[in-house]
């Protein structure tokens, strides 16, 4: 890891002063990728610029990037800032650094990450089951609250099985998902088995059919309890997914409550192009 010099402290110095001068710069084509004036500190913005371009794939796998000076030039901020932001990428295991060598990219989860797309949901949720490890956090029978009810289409107070699970792949937490089911479908369906199935095989095993299921995805922040649950920051964004699985005969069976961590899990939508009488469009 490279050490911070006088010089280096004598940059940021004249960098800040420079900044503190200037008037709220506007964004405009080819500007620096950082705002000066926002209220997060630059070198935090340099490394989630960085970050994000290494799991979305500009900096792939094994990709020396570009030198401190490049850098330095393209964000418009001193080497010390810079030099940060590299180093807090290495401490979290996205690159690493070597003396002559520059700083290398080491991080590829993204190109193992499981998918999930919105035409084969069921088959898809039962391949990601497969192919991740189960942590069992919560596991009890409660009376269902009215957005669970709703959700169930029960009576506020009926029994539900309430269970917490987590997921990780290759050892790193990616999913932390909240299922509710209706309590007789559920009778019979202990800790062993959720400690070691999907809830969906699960449920098929014992005879339940599903044939649909309504979902919704969005993006939150996470709060204190899933960022230690999925082992990020406090105010990281999370991809949250809320689903409703029905059976053969239309009855609710399962709800759904799950945040993802979008580095570590990707959904795909596949489209095709269909024309009618009154116009042409995508359709899933």
């Amino acid at each position: 890891m490279s050490e911070v010099t006088a010089q280096d402290v004598a940059e940021e110095s004249a960098m800040k002063k420079k900044q503190s001068a200037a008037e709220m710069p506007k964004p405009v084509e080819g500007s620096a990728p950082i705002n000066a004036s926002a209220h997060t500190p630059l070198y935090h913005q340099a490394y989630l610029v960085l970050r994000d371009r290494i799991v979305g794939g500009d900096y792939p796998f094994n990709t020396v990037l570009p030198s401190e000076a490049k850098l330095c030039e393209e964000f418009d901020v001193s080497r010390i800032t810079i030099r940060r932001a590299l180093n807090e990428l290495a401490e979290e295991g996205y690159v690493t650094r070597q003396q002559g060598r520059g700083t290398t990219v080491c991080y590829e989860m993204h190109a193992r990450a499981p998918k999930a797309n919105f035409d084969g949901l069921i088959e898809n949720l039962l391949i990601v089951g497969k192919r991740t490890e189960i942590e069992l956090l919560a596991f009890e029978m409660r009376k269902a609250e009215a957005i669970v009810a709703s959700a169930l289409e029960l009576r506020e107070g009926d029994l539900v099985q309430y269970v917490v699970r987590r997921r990780r792949l290759s050892g790193a937490p990616f999913s932390h998902v909240v299922s509710y089911v209706p309590g007789d479908i559920a009778k019979g369906i202990g800790r062993k088995d959720l400690s070691a199935k999907p809830l969906l095989a699960i449920l098929e095993a014992r005879g339940v059919h599903m044939t649909s299921a309504r979902q919704t995805v969005t993006a939150v922040a996470a709060s204190p309890d899933l960022a230690s649950a999925l082992e990020v920051e406090v105010g990281v964004p999370l991809t949250r997914v809320t689903r409703i699985v029905h059976d053969q005969n239309k009855r609710a069976v399962e709800y759904i409550v799950a945040h993802y961590r979008p580095d570590k899990y990707v959904f795909e939508i596949n489209l095709r192009r269909a024309e009618d009488s009154h116009e042409r469009k995508w359709i899933a």
